[in-house]
């Protein structure tokens, strides 16, 4: 009988307690809600976060009694500490929130200590550890490095992490600066990783790329491209241009095929395409032309601007003038013809430096055969057909 009492009345003292304890609860969260911290801390003395946003005197430095693992307090205590001039008590703070919590928000608060006490190289060691352990948008951390100083080389080399949501962060912000050449190895990362969504982002920075006239760069990152399907006029791809009464029937790198009503315009350009030469060298452009003599006249190729061969001279030396030569295809009636009506076929088009047509030509003649035999030491420059057009 004795017994049960007890435990009646054991029951009844923890009812009471956790009755206490919840309308404690209930109070301090009605008094944070209000903002008043000094009804907060008289009913839970021990409140770390209170006294930290309340920060009269001695507060933060109970804080950090009360939680010592919470570097928030530290932080807060850290930033009074510059505020007075006393950088020296600042740092230890920042190094002793470091300590305590390994997360993110202390290294950043780090990093822009070190930022605004002109502190660089201090800056790019900082920054690499926060920029690994964060899977948060970093945009605004390469920024802050590039701003403070750091090259955008120094800063992918040593603080851009592998990931692929990083290396686009990363390029997204250098096309924006107009840092567009420094962006090559972050497209060539994200180019080798061949995610969908990535096709646009490299595609616009390949146009970037063309627009700066950086032709090397374009060529690296085109070779690379192709995983993620048809350029669709993109980049060093063929650029269509609107011509009444010509139809494309196929389009493709060295295969173009199309369909002449006889009711197009005596002159027009239909066709661009953007190629990545070596200026001051000479190149073979070459195609083969297939449809009647009419239809057959009527192609005209252009290199810059200027006309350099027919559809039955397709055989051309055109000059690498600049990084970043334009080749046109055209339709053109000359004087005393009809207009050209049907089919047309350009195929097995290429692009060759000079000396690698001729070396083909001359040794082909040596040998008496359609083979072309090459001493052992003969090294072909590498033909744009492959390196540009694919």
């Amino acid at each position: 009988m004795k017994g049960n009492k007890f435990v009646l009345v054991g029951a009844a003292v923890c009812l009471t307690l956790a009755t206490a304890i919840s309308l404690r609860n209930s109070l301090t969260d009605h008094y944070w809600q209000r903002n008043d911290m000094d009804a907060v801390l008289r009913l839970t003395p021990g409140h770390a976060a209170a006294r930290t946003l309340r920060a009269a005197p001695g507060d933060l430095e109970q804080a950090v009694e009360d939680a010592p693992t919470r570097f928030v307090a530290f932080i807060d205590q850290a930033l009074q500490a510059e505020m007075r001039g006393d950088l020296p008590k600042a740092r230890q703070l920042l190094q002793a929130a470091l300590r305590r919590d390994a997360t993110f928000g202390p290294r950043w608060a780090m990093i822009n200590f070190l930022v605004r006490h002109g502190h660089p190289a201090e800056v790019l060691r900082a920054a690499a550890p926060a920029a690994a352990i964060y899977e948060g948008d970093l945009t605004a951390l390469f920024d802050l490095c590039l701003r403070n100083g750091a090259n955008p080389e120094q800063v992918y080399r040593s603080i851009v992490p592998p990931r692929a949501k990083a290396q686009r962060e990363y390029l997204e912000l250098l096309m924006r600066r107009g840092d567009q050449t420094a962006g090559l190895p972050a497209a060539l990362r994200l180019a080798d990783l061949a995610h969908p969504r990535d096709r646009d982002l490299l595609f616009n920075y390949c146009e970037q790329l063309l627009a700066a006239g950086a032709g090397s760069k374009v060529a690296q990152l085109w070779r690379n491209l192709p995983r993620f399907g048809l350029a669709g006029g993109r980049c060093l791809d063929w650029k269509r241009q609107a011509a009444d009464g010509v139809e494309f029937i196929e389009l493709g790198d060295t295969v173009v095929r199309l369909e002449l009503s006889g009711r197009q315009p005596d002159s027009a350009t239909i066709l661009r395409r953007p190629l990545v030469v070596e200026a001051g060298r000479s190149y073979h452009f070459r195609a083969l032309v297939a449809g009647d003599e009419t239809t057959r006249a009527a192609v005209e190729w252009r290199w810059n601007g200027v006309v350099v061969g027919t559809g039955d001279r397709n055989d051309i030396e055109v000059p690498g003038t600049r990084p970043i030569c334009e080749l046109e295809l055209a339709i053109h009636r000359r004087p005393g013809q009809r207009s050209a009506e049907g089919l047309v076929e350009i195929t097995n088009i290429r692009l060759e430096p000079k000396a690698a047509a001729l070396a083909r030509g001359r040794f082909a003649e040596s040998t008496g055969s359609g083979a072309v035999a090459r001493p052992a030491s003969f090294r072909e420059p590498p033909s744009l057909t492959n390196t540009i057009m694919r």
